[in-house]
């Protein structure tokens, strides 16, 4: 703040809104400056660099901006206790709402800017490491209690698998639906056949995602666990494979799925244990 009122002129008074496009936006009565982002970075906190958060996972409610879109913002509900206390809003015409599955841009957007923090974050903390031995945000690989944690105590059972044959399109409106970036793929016997995120949905054109198979861009290296295996496991093949999810087979009939560990499933183990 300080370096936008020394650089720009503008006290933080008269600034009405922030935020990020290819450049930091900056509106203000009299219009609107946009401030490089080589700028930005030089006032950037190490902590803020590192952080792989961008949209507090752990959290009960995440409001963030909805852009394209002007005067809304994006809210992800994560518990049932975010859920209440939203819906009171929603039942006293507190504030007003849309369905974001009527604004797949908008979904895709905040979607895709996650990644780039995590990866960014992550590529600055490793940075950090090395060089000075410490990183100013713990990463969750850091935490060895995950290897107290078995991953069919923590995986999700319910598993929403897409076929090979969904278009894009269709893909990013049940991402939406959904709110989970990254899905196992199953094939016309339905059987598991590759897994497909946000990433190579964002790489296909706008004007291809009517007429391309989720089949033609799905990853085809899939890592697994097994009952058995603890959590450290399963993030350290998550890590490797920057996938953010973790199928977890029948060591018995490996085609079998029984379940399915995200980034979020190992953030609320961390958090349960601890409370405990």
């Amino acid at each position: 703040m300080n370096y936008i009122e020394r650089e720009y002129k503008i006290p933080s008074s008269e600034i009405e809104k922030m935020y990020l496009s290819r450049e930091l936006m900056v509106e203000t009565k009299r219009g609107v400056i946009g401030i490089p982002m080589t700028e930005v970075k030089k006032n950037i906190l190490p902590s803020c660099k590192t952080c792989i958060d961008y949209t507090s996972e752990i959290s009960d409610i995440s409001v963030g901006t909805a852009f394209p879109l002007k005067d809304w913002s994006v809210v992800i509900i994560r518990t049932k206790t975010g859920e209440d206390y939203f819906s009171s809003l929603v039942e006293k015409g507190v504030i007003n709402v849309k369905n974001i599955q009527l604004e797949p841009e908008v979904f895709e957007h905040v979607i895709i800017a996650a990644l780039q923090k995590r990866t960014a974050g992550l590529k600055e903390g490793n940075k950090l490491e090395k060089s000075h031995s410490f990183i100013p945000v713990r990463f969750i690989r850091e935490t060895e209690v995950l290897a107290t944690v078995k991953v069919e105590d923590i995986m999700t059972k319910e598993i929403n698998a897409v076929s090979s044959e969904m278009t894009v399109s269709k893909l990013l409106e049940f991402m939406a639906a959904k709110t989970h970036m990254g899905y196992p793929v199953i094939d016309d016997n339905g059987e598991l056949c590759g897994i497909v995120t946000i990433e190579e949905v964002s790489a296909v054109d706008k004007n291809s995602r009517w007429n391309t198979s989720v089949g033609s861009i799905a990853r085809k290296n899939i890592d697994v666990c097994y009952p058995g295996e603890t959590a450290l496991d399963a993030f350290r093949k998550m890590s490797t494979l920057e996938t953010g999810r973790i199928i977890i087979l029948d060591r018995e009939n490996p085609k079998k799925m029984l379940g399915i560990i995200s980034k979020r499933d190992l953030m609320h183990a961390l958090v349960k244990i601890a409370e405990e």
